[in-house]
């Protein structure tokens, strides 16, 4: 489940040790998020997509595996338009289930992958090969569909929080 950067912010600013302590894995943020809006039924991906308004207040996804009584994908975290996935992105140029994450278990690196999505998954611009797998380093850009994301490690987002808080606003 998403969270709004802002709330993100106000437990940083509060405690920010008990925000490191409980901030483990990994986060995108997707910066342009749009307003909340009623939901629909999308059946079909979309290639012709429309942006809707951005949001201001960017939406941050945690990279967890979800527990599920069956999970279709145990070796990763997935992320899609269907709720049967770990990371759910509601836009119609997201595929149902559109790429996965993975953690080397002896570097800690985490990696990206696309799952054959339509509209394809890029890292830092270049588009992966489905299931090969693309590693993720602080700040990396990824586009799932037509939406940016911004992949952080935990203490990348303290950093990008730290950031925005003395940024004047509007830039």
């Amino acid at each position: 489940m998403a969270t709004r950067l802002s709330l993100l912010a106000q437990q940083h600013q509060k405690d920010a040790g008990a925000f490191r302590r409980d901030t483990l894995r990994p986060v995108l943020v997707w910066e342009a998020a749009p307003q909340e809006r009623p939901k629909g039924i999308t059946l079909g991906t979309v290639s012709n997509y429309r942006q809707e308004p951005r949001a201001p207040d960017p939406l941050v996804f945690s990279i967890l595996k979800r527990l599920k009584k069956v999970d279709a994908f145990p070796l990763g975290v997935t992320l899609g338009r269907m709720p049967s996935n770990d990371v759910l992105v509601d836009e119609p140029s997201v595929s149902r289930f559109h790429c996965f994450f993975q953690q080397d278990t002896q570097t800690g690196i985490w990696h990206v992958s696309d799952a054959e999505s339509f509209n394809g998954t890029y890292c830092d611009g270049n588009r992966l090969v489905p299931s090969r797998p693309a590693p993720l380093g602080d700040r990396v850009a990824l586009r799932i569909g037509f939406i940016e994301l911004l992949y952080l490690s935990p203490v990348g987002l303290e950093a990008y929080l730290t950031e925005r808080r003395r940024k004047p606003p509007g830039t």
